[in-house]
């Protein structure tokens, strides 16, 4: 790897949250994505380390054991959906957004098919990662009585008419609610 103090000088700081901070350095661009390298910094310490390199362009990409039931979320251009969501060596390719979640998480966000966010909840202690099977958009972390939740809505079209649905999931990757909250969302005529 390169001088990683000189290139941390150069990212600049995306998120910072319960100790850590978050550093993204855009190293490439391809016709739907940034390609980039992200960097934590313990808050207190100052110590710095790569955590990632996205894939494209020129980059390689830096391999993470990804659970994911869409195969595309593997970052190997591979499409189609697995019966169950296992862990296998793959790449995330777009990172737009970083929310900090825990002392050990954090949740990347971005598009790399130029149509659909793909969201991952990174385990950074252990370069593991966990693709969280929604596409639209993060409302924000939600806390309950039992704990944090991260929160999603999207339109369903499946059913013949558009549809609302907001889900719930915790941490770790899993599923808790989804709702149908059409009826809260009225259309503007």
């Amino acid at each position: 790897m390169p001088n990683e103090d000189v290139a941390i000088n150069t990212a600049k700081l995306i998120a910072s949250e319960y100790g850590l901070n978050v550093y993204m350095e855009i190293t490439d661009h391809t016709d739907c994505y940034d390609v980039c390298k992200l960097y934590i910094e313990n808050s207190e310490t100052h110590d710095k380390h790569l955590l990632l390199e996205t894939k494209g362009g020129d980059q390689l990409g830096t391999k993470l054991s990804i659970k994911a039931c869409n195969k595309a979320a593997y970052g190997m251009n591979e499409e189609g959906r697995k019966e169950e969501a296992d862990y296998e060596d793959g790449y995330i390719k777009a990172i737009e957004d970083i929310y900090v979640l825990s002392p050990s998480k954090i949740m990347v966000c971005g598009i790399p098919d130029c149509r659909n966010y793909y969201y991952y909840i990174i385990d950074i202690e252990n370069c593991s990662a966990v693709h969280i099977d929604e596409y639209g958009n993060y409302n924000g972390l939600v806390k309950k009585e039992d704990g944090k939740y991260l929160e999603f809505t999207s339109a369903d079209y499946s059913v013949g008419k558009n549809k609302v649905i907001k889900t719930t999931y915790d941490l770790s990757g899993r599923l808790v609610t989804k709702e149908d909250v059409t009826a809260e969302y009225k259309e503007i005529d």
